[in-house]
């Protein structure tokens, strides 16, 4: 790994995002200039970890990819549980049982400060923060998981076939990228991995290195009626 290259190469995300923040009527530019940054910090970061699987030089890190893999199944387990309880009691009591075709959408996010971040440089946190502003990283803007839990008309759990529209709604608001190599070895090497590694890999910001260090998560939860939310 070029470090040099990768210390000017954050170094520069930075002053783009420090200089650039008093001028809002710029944030077209600035959104773009870090964009391209933070993508190329990426690909460098990741096409290191390719370079270091293809010569079988792990270094240990597939069992942590397999921890990470494990946390956040479990996480995403649990939100989905506390997701669809916290939408009964809201049916139930906020809406006083008015709550024909109720949706809660979770969404499910990396820790805006993770322990353990990587701290092979004096950027570390900064760069974090960036990759978890929305207004530069917009893939990330609904995290890296989201769900939906519908209540008909009786309080009842939404059918398959009930559900199957607002489940098409959230799909195709998706803009799945092709998959990049690292993720494609990644999955090929340990198959258990599941989808949101391959939407953290493919379609964000964010560096292999840079969430397999991530040790929590976040949640957001939203609740809206069918109609709105399908208008």
């Amino acid at each position: 790994m070029d470090y040099l290259t990768l210390n000017k190469l954050e170094k520069d995300i930075l002053n783009l995002y420090e200089d650039g923040k008093p001028f809002y009527n710029q944030m077209e530019y600035r959104r773009e200039g870090l964009g391209a940054l933070l993508a190329r910090r990426k690909e460098l970061l990741d096409s290191e970890m390719l370079r270091n699987i293809r010569k079988n030089d792990y270094c240990g890190f597939l069992s942590s990819v397999k921890s990470f893999n494990e946390d956040l199944k479990g996480f995403i387990e649990d939100a989905s549980h506390n997701a669809w309880e916290a939408l009964i009691f809201v049916a139930g009591h906020e809406l006083k049982g008015q709550y024909e075709d109720t949706i809660l959408t979770l969404k499910c996010f990396l820790d805006e400060s993770p322990e353990g971040l990587s701290k092979k440089n004096n950027y570390g946190e900064n760069i974090w923060d960036i990759l978890n502003n929305s207004e530069y990283h917009p893939q990330y803007q609904d995290g890296f998981y989201q769900d939906d839990f519908l209540i008909g008309l009786y309080g009842e759990a939404a059918s398959e076939e009930e559900s199957s529209a607002y489940k098409a709604e959230l799909e195709s608001k998706k803009n799945q990228k092709p998959e990049k190599a690292l993720t494609k070895e990644l999955f090929n090497l340990i198959p258990e991995l599941i989808d949101p590694i391959r939407f953290l890999l493919d379609n964000t910001y964010f560096a292999l290195q840079d969430f397999l260090f991530c040790k929590k998560f976040r949640v957001e939860m939203d609740v809206q009626n069918w109609v709105e939310f399908s208008s």
